[in-house]
């Protein structure tokens, strides 16, 4: 079993990790989570050792790759999707662990020219949690500390993450990123001037 950690609020991610370890479960993560948890004596792989390509563009471009995306999109019913992975030469992702930082708050704390707040948009974390949660067959997508308890009770409990767990996290995840996008969106109609949209 292996799982991607990339969180913006790193609240119970080392306690996580660590247990994620003792349970055999192979982790990577994305450089400041690493850094966070080698910082408390974890050792996570780096989601380069997937990908083979460093992060690009100022640390923007990490987990755009198929070696990433194949390994958490693949269905696990699908012999044919399974066979092209070991033909490709990649492992399956089986725990998303992805929060996002709050676009608003951000935003609101300070006066920013419209290309810093832009710049603040979490594309990846969006995109990973995303793709978890629409193949949540297979994949639990965590998007919160709230559920590391749980994750962790089935895993130890059950080997596995219930269907009943990875429907519900999907459910979330594809909240929590429906209000994303739209802090994003109301945020770029206010400076658009386009008050009533």
């Amino acid at each position: 079993m292996r799982a991607l950690l990339s969180v913006a609020n790193r609240d119970g991610i080392s306690p996580l990790a660590r247990d994620l370890l003792a349970l055999g479960v192979e982790i990577y993560a994305t450089d400041g989570t690493r850094e966070h948890l080698a910082a408390d004596g974890i050792e996570a792989r780096s989601v380069s050792d997937l990908t083979h390509v460093p992060a690009l563009l100022g640390g923007q471009v990490k987990t755009f790759h198929p070696a990433v995306y194949a390994g958490i999109l693949a269905r696990r019913d699908n012999p044919a999707q399974l066979a092209e992975l070991v033909e490709q030469g990649i492992g399956l992702i089986d725990v998303v662990v992805v929060n996002v930082k709050p676009f608003a708050p951000a935003v609101g704390a300070a006066t920013l020219p419209i290309d810093a707040a832009l710049e603040m948009i979490d594309v990846g974390g969006v995109a990973l949690l995303g793709a978890a949660a629409r193949n949540c067959a297979g994949v639990a997508a965590v998007p919160g500390p709230s559920h590391y308890a749980r994750l962790l009770r089935e895993l130890k409990e059950l080997g596995t993450v219930s269907v009943e767990l990875r429907q519900g996290l999907a459910a979330e995840a594809f909240g929590l990123i429906a209000a994303y996008h739209a802090e994003i969106a109301a945020y770029l109609h206010q400076a658009s001037g386009d008050m009533f949209p």
